[in-house]
Formats: C-alpha cells, structure tokens, sequence
C-alpha cells in the first residue's frame, strides 16, 4: 500500500511526448526521430505545432551520447499553459466560491475528459518511475488539464501510515505526490484538491484532503470541513477539528467562522448523537458563544460528560454539573462577551482555569498579561485587575468575540 520511491540521477530522468527531460532540460528522444525520421524533421514537427523554446543539451551530466550528433541547442516542444478552457475557468471560480460550489466545481473538474498523456505521467509518479520535479514541469506546463489528471487519481498510494498509533503530525506533502503536486500548483488547485478529497469514501483520502485544506485560505474550505469533524474515523475527525482552528484562528469573527459556527450549532441542537459528539470536539478548539445554550440543553443526558468538558472549554467557568447551574449562569452572562468571561475567570480561585483563561485572551487580543504557572492568589489577582485596565480602554475600539 506505501510507495518507495526511487533517488539518485536515475530518479531524474522521464520520458515525455517531446522526448527525454532530466530536470528541466530536454532533448528529442532517439526512439522519435529513428533511423526513418531524422531529428530535424522531429523537431520540425514538434515546431509547427506548438511554440518552440531552446534549451542548453551538452552541459548536463544526463544528457545524450556524442554519437547522436545534437546540436547545441534543440528546440524543445512545450504545450500552452491554459490547458482546456473549461478546466482553467472551472479553477479560476475556486478562490472566490462558497463551501457547496466549491465541491461542485471539484466534480465538474472530475468530470471532464481526462488528457491521456498527463493521465499517464501521474501514474508514472505515484509508481516511482518518474521524478516529481519532472511530472511537476509538465504539470506547470498544462495546469487545467493536470490538476484533472491528480484528482482522478487522488490521493494516490500514501508514502507513510497516518493511522499508526505514534505517528507524528503529518503534512499533506509528505503522505502523497498528487496532494504535493496540487499544492505546487497554486491556491486553487489546493482548494479544489481538498474539495475532491473530503467526501472520498477511504479514510485514508479525507484524511489527505483534511491536511491540504490547511494549504489555502480559500472561503469556501471551513464549511466543508465541518464534516469532516464529524468523520467516523477519529484521526480524521480531530485532524479536521485542528486545521479548522488554525484556519479560523481564535477570534472566530469572520463570515467563514460564523459559517463554521451556525453548522456546528445545528449538529448540537438537532444532530444523531455521533454528530453532536463531533461537534462538540470542534467546538471545544472553535469555542463560540452560540454553543453554550445548545450544550446546556445536553446536560443530564447521554452526552453530558462532553457537554461538560465543551463548556468549560468556552466559558473556562465551573458554575457546577447540573442543568440549572449551568442556566443560572447562563441568564447572568448571556449579555457579556466571552471576553469578559475570560476575564472573570482570570480572576477565581481554580488556579488552571485562571491560567487557560489568559492564554485565551492572549490568543484573542494579542495582549499578554502572563500568569505564572504557579501563581498565588494576590498574583492572579492582580494580573485581573491589569485585564481590567486593559479592558476600560479597548472595550469599544471593535467588536470582541
């Protein structure tokens, strides 16, 4: 199931349509022009049909015996770098698509009909029998048609095991060639990768999809991993749950966030019960005050020891266990932001709270009134009354989460 993959000058070298290439260099391939063709009526060819451009042969190590008698320059065919027009105006809708059309346009692209030499190139890649500097040449060359050619074959046999119990943390680069190449060949690319990737039926291809979502910032992308949170395979779930936080970062006041923020809500209020327990793994990394009254309502059932956890995970308070504590609070502070409830927190005698507090704020505003590890009572208290300070002159600079 894992590739190997070949290194060393051999790895270097691909054949192509127009020949060998070792890198970036190239050469009209002997097999092409033959002893019936010769290489000048080979690359006559190659120059009439497409635009010619000329490459140094003699000075790379790889480069073809003497006794071909090149010269030294060749002309080199390249082909145009728009590709199909449907495929490159399908990818340029990427950057600024919403969640739906977005995988609408990954299936559109899907789709079209496959280009037959690139098609062939990705599984020269994902064999190991084609170097990624060489495929990614050819790719850069062809974009449209290329990034066709990679979704088909998405995500391609997987250089390491994700799922093993120790592994590390993962790009989606190193766990495979077609996300690598979709990721080189720019944001769009990137989006629409992922787009394909999440609602894959193999773990392995969500979780592909998740680690490359983390490469764009294309606004459709949250809403679409909000799914993925709630993925039966828990790797892929916390995974996305994480890059969804690293997307949205901790203030949450964007349209994606609010996006990401109402989908989560609906899972908690009228989800099945393994996708309220999705949602409240995201919402405890994506903590949002819609989630509170949603997660009160899960108090005393089922579910109560996560809605527990999530709870305090947002509020970073501990009003006590049972429903009506928890809506006593709740009536008290559903006018204040969780700004200020942080800031209260600061301010209690759970030393660990108080200290998760002030990493919130920190994340929030930029601000950093630190709180040892350790920190006495008169230390904590203190370091709320220089929130307090803080808060008097930035409470109406801008609207806090």
């Amino acid at each position: 199931m894992f590739a190997r993959f070949p290194s060393g000058p051999a790895a270097g070298l691909a054949t192509t349509a127009h020949g060998l290439r070792v890198g970036t260099r190239a050469v009209i391939s002997k097999a092409e022009a033959g002893p019936e063709r010769p290489l000048s009526d080979a690359a006559g060819r190659a120059d009439r049909r497409v635009v010619t451009t000329y490459v140094p042969l003699r000075d790379s190590p790889n480069g073809p015996p003497a006794s071909w008698g090149l010269p030294p320059v060749l002309p080199v065919r390249r082909a145009p770098t728009s590709g199909p027009p449907e495929a490159q105006a399908l990818l340029e809708r990427a950057a600024t698509a919403d969640g739906p059309m977005l995988a609408r346009l990954a299936r559109q692209l899907e789709s079209l009909a496959p280009d037959a030499t690139l098609t062939r190139v990705v599984e020269r890649l994902v064999a190991g029998t084609l170097a990624f500097d060489a495929a990614l040449d050819l790719f850069t060359l062809r974009r449209g048609p290329a990034v066709v050619a990679l979704l088909r074959a998405f995500p391609g046999p997987l250089l390491q095991d994700p799922f093993e119990h120790d592994a590390p943390p993962w790009t989606a680069a190193d766990l495979s060639l077609v996300a690598k190449a979709l990721g080189r060949l720019g944001p769009d690319a990137v989006a629409v990768g992922a787009a394909h990737g999440l609602s894959k039926p193999t773990r392995e291809a969500r979780l592909v999809a998740v680690l490359l979502a983390e490469r764009t910032r294309a606004g459709g992308v949250p809403s679409l991993l909000v799914q993925r949170v709630m993925d039966a395979d828990p790797r892929v779930a916390y995974t996305a749950a994480s890059v969804l936080r690293r997307l949205l970062g901790a203030d949450l006041q964007t349209p994606a966030a609010a996006d990401v923020a109402d989908q989560l809500r609906r899972a908690l209020v009228a989800g099945t019960e393994e996708q309220a327990r999705g949602a409240m793994r995201a919402a405890a990394m994506l903590p949002h005050r819609l989630f509170v009254l949603p997660l009160i309502r899960l108090l005393g059932g089922p579910l109560d020891e996560e809605a527990q956890h999530t709870l305090v995970a947002i509020t970073r308070q501990r009003p006590g266990r049972s429903r009506r504590a928890w809506t006593r609070w709740w009536e008290a502070h559903e006018t204040a932001c969780r700004t200020e409830w942080l800031m209260e927190a600061v301010d209690r005698d759970d030393g660990e709270l108080a200290r998760e507090a002030v990493r919130d704020l920190h994340a929030i505003t930029g601000v950093n009134h630190a709180l040892p590890a350790s920190a006495t009572r008169v230390e904590r208290r203190a370091c709320a009354a220089a929130w307090e300070e803080w808060w008097t002159g930035a409470r109406g600079e801008r609207s806090w989460p």
